[in-house]
């Protein structure tokens, strides 16, 4: 049970109303995580009895990870890491008129996304995962739980493979010429995204928000703010997130 006294329940009140609050106290106190209901988000959402879906529900709804200040209406939107999908949920319910692509690999989180973006008519789910190009990835399990996944290639043969599209694929298959918002916490995987084939999509993006993960892959940044510093894009810090705009992109 995350909860076991009132004393939490008062740390829920430092982010949300008192009837919300009360409603994921009580909720966990009973130990039935199903149809949450608050109102940052429109329809209501499950978790499971885990830290880690507890983790990200702090990170998207609590801490408002991604309720960043944009100067436009986004909508064409790609959330790259959709993990248990509280941050489509969000992004919809903030942006009702937008399109949202929501990629996660992992078939047990997938599966829990899906259920908590059933409701939303314009989320669209894929299971797989970004990569730089098509291919086919094996999920790497770095041991810290069901939002630390990672991913690397795998031959065609291989057992247990997810799909894998490039972000420049993602677009075409929603038939967008560009992308408004591009979200990304891949856990690494953001190495390989901006390594290669950055060029078909980076400066059709008109925001970036990223966070970047050099605990688990060695030069993720330095290979990230190589290619991004190629592009006119300014950039401001928002919590774990750095956030890209496209200064040429009005």
């Amino acid at each position: 049970m995350f909860f076991c006294c009132m004393g939490r329940f008062r740390k829920l009140r430092k982010y949300l109303s008192f009837s919300d609050a009360f409603n994921v106290y009580y909720k966990q106190k009973t130990r039935n995580l199903s149809n949450i209901r608050i109102s940052k988000l429109k329809h209501p959402f499950s978790l499971r009895q885990n830290v880690h879906d507890y983790f990200t529900f702090h990170e998207v709804l609590l801490l408002d990870a991604y309720d960043i200040p944009l100067d436009y209406t986004p909508h064409s939107i790609i959330d790259g890491g959709g993990n248990i999908g509280l941050t489509a949920a969000f992004f919809a319910t903030k942006y009702p008129e937008a399109k949202i692509l929501t990629i996660e690999p992992d078939a047990e989180n997938f599966a829990l996304l899906k259920q908590n973006t059933s409701a939303y008519k314009n989320i669209e789910g894929l299971n797989g995962a970004v990569w730089h190009r098509p291919a086919n990835l094996i999920i790497k399990d770095l041991g810290i739980g069901s939002n630390g996944f990672t991913v690397e290639e795998a031959s065609a043969e291989a057992e247990n493979t997810i799909q894998a599209w490039s972000i420049s694929d993602l677009m075409q298959k929603m038939s967008w010429t560009s992308c408004d918002l591009v979200k990304l916490d891949v856990e690494g995987s953001e190495k390989e995204i901006f390594s290669n084939n950055f060029e078909s999509w980076l400066p059709k993006t008109k925001t970036l928000v990223i966070e970047l993960h050099d605990r688990i892959k060695k030069d993720c940044s330095k290979t990230v703010f190589a290619s991004i510093n190629q592009y006119n894009f300014s950039m401001r810090v928002a919590g774990e997130n750095l956030v890209f705009r496209n200064e040429d992109l009005k």
